[in-house]
């Protein structure tokens, strides 16, 4: 019964067939695990659903495979921008630093040559006022060597004419450089003329307080500090002044004793006066001369002897005395450069002193430095032609022996030339150092160089020496830093590149 039952066909549907049968329905059999089978409805779902979703998993991989390489050309112009943009910003910065040196570069020459142009303007001055007071000094001893008698008499009948007014005898170059420093630039640029109009009134009471400070009008606040022997756009005022004077009695006989003695005296003097013009004004207002202008005086007067002695062309009594020791008389040929030094610290000079010195005594070196090298060549010429055999009486040609004689005069009268020149020279540099100071300064100088005479011209050569190694200093720190600058552009870490 139960086998003709599973042997009757089958007229259901198979879905309905394997809803309705149940595994519990057969029978059992110890060697075969019986275990639920799945409804055929899930089967039947999962059929049905894995091709439309083997479709669309191949369409989205179709999508992924065009999707990608579209992505990757995008990404790859956005970083060739990218580095395109990376290299203009590098271009421009090396751009920009090349531009900043050659600006600094520029720069730097512009100021180089702006120093130039002012030490060039500086120089001219200077040598144009010396050619001037050459030209006063030639015309004064033409005047002295070819003056007839009655030029003699008409000079003497000018002598007693007195002064019509004071302004004469103020611009007589009597030394008043308080009012030469009041006046500003109109004393200045009437130095000149005043030099003429006082080198052709010689003999008169105008030149007579010229010659005397003391006789000179009393200098405008004398107990201002601030006053000079030359106004400060005229350096060279002071060294006309001195050659426009007559020269000092006695000059032509004075001796180097006698030279050391009174400076010691003035030195002595220069110190109390010093002393007294730190004190109140009550402990001095009683003295018949204030302190300011007595060390004006004394200055004035000590300056005006060495530059009559230099227009002698005594040349070796100015050489004995600056570098005699004045306390001792002992000679000593070298002048004390440390000391010096030490006192040109002391006076603290003022940018447009240290200006004035600096231009003048550039001018000075380049003069000075040619005529000192001849001058050492023709001493050494003449030591060997000394020491040669034949330059001495004992010669057997007598032609040879005068031949060798009149080359030696000649050399001698070369010599004798170039030191006159080279005197001139140094009287100017020291001029031009004296009218840059202030009275007070020229004074505390003098006493503070103690025991040896001061040396202007060596404290001008100090003040041109410091300056350009300042300007050597300010010279490399530019070139310092264009060197360092590449230097920290290597070693400054570049922006990491955003991906």
């Amino acid at each position: 019964m139960a086998a003709s039952c599973y042997l009757q066909p089958i007229d259901c549907d198979v879905s309905t067939l394997f809803e309705t049968f149940d595994s519990s329905e057969l029978p059992a059999d110890p060697g075969i695990s019986h275990q639920p089978l799945p409804a055929a409805a899930n089967l039947l779902a999962e059929g049905r659903g894995t091709a439309p979703r083997l479709q669309k998993q191949q369409q989205q991989g179709r999508c992924q495979s065009v999707a990608i390489p579209a992505l990757a050309k995008r990404n790859g112009r956005r970083s060739s921008s990218k580095d395109k943009h990376m290299s203009g910003y590098k271009k421009n910065r090396l751009a920009i630093s090349r531009m900043e040196q050659e600006l600094t570069a520029k720069l730097l020459q512009a100021q180089h040559l702006e120093a130039d142009r002012a030490r060039l303007q500086a120089e001219h001055q200077v040598l144009h006022e010396c050619c001037e007071g050459l030209q006063q000094l030639r015309l004064q001893r033409g005047l002295q060597d070819f003056a007839s008698k009655e030029e003699l008499a008409l000079l003497q009948q000018l002598q007693s004419i007195p002064c019509s007014s004071s302004s004469a005898c103020g611009t007589a170059l009597s030394g008043n450089s308080g009012n030469s420093s009041s006046s500003g630039n109109s004393m200045g640029s009437d130095s000149s003329d005043a030099a003429r109009r006082s080198m052709d009134a010689a003999g008169s009471p105008c030149t007579a307080a010229a010659a005397d400070p003391a006789a000179a009008p009393a200098v405008d606040g004398g107990d201002s500090t601030e006053q000079h022997f030359s106004p400060p756009n005229d350096v060279m005022y002071y060294y006309r002044q001195l050659l426009s004077l007559p020269p000092r009695p006695g000059a032509d006989t004075v001796t180097v004793q006698e030279l050391l003695a009174g400076y010691a005296s003035t030195v002595q003097q220069l110190a109390l006066q010093l002393h007294l013009l730190r004190q109140p004004a009550s402990c001095w207002q009683g003295s018949q001369e204030p302190p300011l202008q007595k060390i004006r005086r004394l200055m004035h007067e000590h300056n005006h002897m060495l530059a009559s002695v230099v227009l002698m062309q005594r040349s070796e009594v100015t050489w004995r005395f600056s570098n005699s020791n004045f306390e001792t008389g002992e000679l000593e040929e070298e002048i004390d450069m440390q000391k010096h030094a030490w006192v040109l610290q002391q006076l603290q000079l003022t940018p447009q002193q240290t200006s004035n010195i600096v231009g003048s005594m550039s001018c000075f070196k380049r003069l000075l430095t040619p005529l000192v090298q001849q001058r050492q060549q023709l001493q050494q010429q003449l030591a060997q032609q000394h020491d040669e055999p034949g330059s001495g009486s004992s010669s057997s040609s007598v032609d040879a022996y005068k031949q060798c004689m009149a080359q030696r005069e000649a050399m001698l009268l070369r010599l004798v030339n170039l030191m006159r020149k080279d005197n001139m020279l140094r009287l100017a540099s020291a001029a031009a150092v004296a009218g840059s100071l202030t009275y007070v300064q020229l004074a505390t100088a003098a006493v503070q160089a103690t025991p040896r005479p001061l040396a202007l011209g060596a404290i001008g050569m100090l003040v041109l020496e410091q300056h350009q190694q300042q300007e050597q200093q300010q010279q490399r720190q530019p070139a310092q830093q264009q060197q360092r600058q590449p230097a920290q552009q290597q070693q400054r870490p570049q922006p990491a590149q955003q991906s």
